[in-house]
């Protein structure tokens, strides 16, 4: 796929330099603590080396062709879990399969253990910090804007902060009591899960950022007498442009009819 385009996606890209930039901050915050120990704990393994080629090669791969590279290069880049927690735990804890670079670099056992003595509190720290901080304040390491698209900063969010729910149920309280029979509707995608749980006999059709699968889902919509379109700001704003009325409205909350 072509990575590089002036519309909004969450895999398109204004320029090449921001593409590059997210790919290697969301590997840097996602393995730097384990990749030392997965470089040091590599051993050879048919299986394991090709798999990890062929996740590190679509991994990277759009730093190099970012007009013609693999799709969802973000989820092959977290199928390297599996490959580097392999290796990391070889070196932490070795058996009979020793690693290249212990032999090359004569690691002792004395070592690898003051590595383990400063590994498990680090990830314990990341690993606690990740699932308890709210989403208002996460932990700094995980806090950046650019690969929050990808990693949210903190497993406490939600599709949308908590503290937007009942603001939410309001709005579907209101799409509920107004909304006639032959209606349908179009929620970002934040919001289409709460929509299909409320209303799990209606059409949902649903967008993602600004506008990405919005004209799809506003011309399928067109077989319907009405249209009511669930969504948040800043994600309205091609809705406001395309002849849709706003009729409910509270916090970051928008429906609009048509």
């Amino acid at each position: 796929m072509d990575y590089i385009s002036l519309r909004v996606g969450v895999y398109l890209y204004p320029t090449v330099d921001v593409l590059n930039a997210h790919i290697l901050q969301l590997f840097v915050i996602g393995f730097a603590p384990i990749l030392p120990l997965a470089v040091l704990g590599y051993f050879k393994s048919e299986a394991l080396d090709v798999t990890t080629l062929f996740l590190l090669v679509a991994s990277f791969m759009p730093l190099a062709l970012p007009h013609s590279a693999l799709p969802l290069w973000s989820r092959w880049m977290f199928m390297l879990t599996i490959p580097f927690t392999i290796y990391a735990t070889n070196f932490l804890f070795p058996d009979e399969t020793n690693t290249i670079f212990v032999h090359r670099l004569r690691i002792s056992r004395f070592i690898r253990t003051r590595f383990l003595i400063i590994f498990i509190p680090l990830m314990i720290l990341l690993s606690f910090t990740y699932m308890v901080m709210p989403p208002e304040a996460p932990f700094p390491y995980f806090n950046n804007i650019d690969t929050a698209r990808y990693l949210t900063p903190s497993m406490q969010r939600n599709t949308v902060p908590v503290s937007m729910s009942q603001d939410i149920v309001f709005a579907l309280s209101l799409l509920g009591f107004n909304m006639s029979l032959d209606s349908c509707i179009i929620a970002h995608e934040s919001l289409a899960g709460w929509a299909q749980l409320a209303f799990p006999f209606k059409q949902v059709f649903v967008y993602s950022s600004m506008d990405v699968d919005l004209q799809s889902a506003l011309f399928w919509a067109q077989i319907f007498d009405e249209i009511y379109v669930l969504t948040l700001i800043p994600y309205d704003y091609t809705i406001k442009q395309s002849g849709f009325n706003l009729v409910f409205q509270l916090g970051l909350i928008r429906v609009y009819v048509k």
